[in-house]
């Protein structure tokens, strides 16, 4: 399958960057919930789990260990509407925050400081 361009959702920085330390689930979660709410321009969005299930094709335990991990990480709030729905919103911060200071990347290609 193909990819149409130019149709994109954002995805903030910090969920890419941050990868490595969530697990499969929660990373595909919150892809689900950033195409729900930023590819849509907004800021949350009401949604069943069964909704969640169908998007991101994982189990209802998986996709709930998902939610889990996003909430524990501080990256995702979830509040309940009903008793199947819930209402999803991404944690981005409303100011500007200090960059991360990451050794790695203070340094050019050759590995010393800049």
């Amino acid at each position: 399958m193909a990819i149409s361009p130019p149709n994109y959702t954002q995805v903030p920085n910090t969920i890419l960057d941050r990868m490595h330390e969530m697990t499969p689930a929660e990373v595909v979660v919150l892809m689900a919930i950033c195409r729900q709410t930023f590819g849509w321009h907004k800021s949350e969005d009401v949604m069943t789990l069964s909704q969640l299930v169908r998007m991101t094709g994982m189990s209802r335990p998986t996709v709930l260990a998902g939610i889990n991990s996003a909430e524990s990480h501080k990256m995702l709030e979830r509040t309940e509407v009903n008793k199947q729905t819930q209402c999803y919103r991404l944690l981005v911060a409303s100011e500007y925050q200090q960059p991360v200071k990451d050794p790695d990347r203070s340094k050019g290609l050759t590995g010393k400081d800049s």
